[in-house]
């Protein structure tokens, strides 16, 4: 029979289980991310949004409602392990044997195009952006709610680009 301390011992461990909330799932509280990520990062501009920058490169870009993540977006800089396991199993899959949902392309030359996968899977929806067959982003939101993440980085990589490809077009000449 076991004694006490081991008895107690389980009992906290099933708590401590039971409690926190698995990688790569919404509905954490802020503190839960900070408690694996460090520090966030807020900006007054965004105050649903709340940044937490990835060793190694890339971030974690979460939108907020009512204290809990409605919507998780993983930016890959260098390295895929920067994406929770889980969240690279699914987004794996999501990219399996079907033509992207849309593909983004840019004008600055030889700029790799965007790729984007999407796929449901019970109540949460994943979106990925692959670029050169590797990860650029992966980002998951629920189902019932638009996924709007991607879409801002993608806009802001679309103003980017507008402003950066006439010039680059130019070098491109040039240089030919």
């Amino acid at each position: 029979m076991p004694s006490l301390r081991i008895k107690v011992t389980r009992i906290a461990v099933a708590l401590v289980l039971v409690s926190t909330p698995a990688l790569g799932e919404l509905g954490w509280k802020e503190a839960d991310y900070a408690k694996h990520y460090g520090s966030p990062q807020k900006s007054p501009l965004t105050p649903d949004q709340v940044r937490f920058d990835r060793p190694g490169g890339g971030m974690l870009l979460l939108r907020m409602a009512d204290g809990r993540s409605q919507e998780e977006l993983w930016v890959v800089e260098r390295d895929e392990k920067a994406i929770p396991e889980a969240l690279r199993k699914q987004a794996r899959e999501a990219t399996k044997s079907k033509k992207p949902a849309r593909v983004v392309r840019f004008k600055v030359p030889l700029a790799p195009a965007a790729e984007i996968y999407e796929t449901t899977k019970g109540r949460q929806t994943i979106q990925v952006d692959v670029r050169n067959r590797g990860f650029r982003s992966v980002a998951l939101c629920l189902k019932s709610k638009p996924c709007i993440l991607l879409d801002q980085i993608l806009n802001i990589e679309r103003q980017t680009d507008a402003l950066i490809a006439p010039g680059a077009i130019e070098m491109m000449r040039r240089r030919d």
